[in-house]
């Protein structure tokens, strides 16, 4: 399911299905690696994949889009 994106940045995974960034994620204590866009997930170094229910899928999403905008936010105050 995985593969390097050398195109932009050789060093992030992407999904082989959709191309899009993978992720990882504490899920009740697990850590999975998956992908937002196919919703598949697995523990690391693992075969066996999983769909998330669609609230998982959503709060995982909010979390992601919470810590980009901090991200942004201190970036932007660093350069002041």
């Amino acid at each position: 399911m995985l593969q390097r994106r050398a195109l932009h940045n050789p060093h992030i995974l992407t999904c082989s299905h959709c191309h899009h960034p993978v992720v990882l994620i504490d899920y009740y204590g697990k850590l999975l690696k998956g992908c937002l866009r196919c919703n598949r997930w697995g523990r690391p170094g693992g075969n066996l994949w999983t769909r998330l229910s669609p609230d998982d899928l959503r709060a995982v999403e909010g979390t992601i889009r919470r810590e980009a905008e901090l991200n942004k936010i201190a970036a932007t105050t660093q350069k002041r």
